[in-house]
């Protein structure tokens, strides 16, 4: 199957079409509006690589893949923690992050009293 993908890869031109990413190892394909296709088909690759029409798919490096993710709102989870729009960690995340910090520390101060007693 894995011949099949990659030359399914290559007919649709083989880069992402994001940033224009052409390493094989990351190339991956995005279902447009969600539009699912089973993917470990061999008549999905086998149309493709006969000229069948796919309007529904892309090609997108791993990267470009998750960010485009990101942007339609299906990491829903994620998004508490990382903007979606700029990729930065968000105040709520690093609010927690601190609180973590400060547990984590009194923590390692109760765990050295309790060796040290």
């Amino acid at each position: 199957m894995q011949f099949g993908r990659v030359l399914a890869l290559t007919v649709l031109d083989g880069k992402c079409t994001a940033c224009g990413c052409t390493d094989y190892r990351v190339l991956q394909f995005n279902h447009i509006n969600g539009e699912k296709a089973d993917e470990k088909s061999y008549h999905f690759f086998a149309d493709i690589c006969l000229g069948k029409s796919v309007p529904h798919l892309e090609i997108r490096c791993a990267n470009c893949n998750v960010i485009h993710e990101f942007e339609r709102g299906n990491r829903p989870k994620l998004t508490k923690l990382i903007n979606p729009a700029t990729g930065q960690l968000t105040e709520s995340f690093l609010k927690a992050q601190k609180e973590f910090n400060r547990l984590k520390y009194y923590v390692s101060l109760e765990a050295k009293t309790v060796n040290q007693g």
